[in-house]
């Protein structure tokens, strides 16, 4: 994942939450990281996607917490996880991916 940084500091950005939870597609996602001076092409956020939804498939939708066993799946292996980020933020980021990778 390109600037882990950056991005984990825009996730936490309430002005680029609301205009990220507006985004449909893609291309409007990756237009928002770049307009906020990340460097990421089609490819990176479709990778990042890509990590979104496979973490969004082992949470528990009731709960939005991991079992034991998805804990030890997604230790160390998902870019998300591994950003400084809250967990109800990281609930937040998912639910906007599902949207726009749906």
């Amino acid at each position: 994942m390109k600037n882990p940084e950056k991005l984990a500091e825009l996730f936490q950005n309430e002005d680029f939450q609301e205009k990220a939870s507006a985004v449909e597609t893609p291309e409007e996602f990756q237009k928002l990281l770049n307009e906020n001076g990340l460097d990421y092409d089609l490819a990176d956020v479709n990778e990042f996607g890509e990590e979104i939804t496979k973490l969004a498939g082992i949470i528990d939708d009731e709960n939005g917490e991991l079992s034991e066993d998805n804990l030890e799946t997604v230790s160390g292996g998902f870019g998300v996880v591994t950003l400084p980020l809250s967990w109800t933020l990281t609930l937040w980021i998912i639910k906007v991916f599902k949207r726009v990778f749906r």
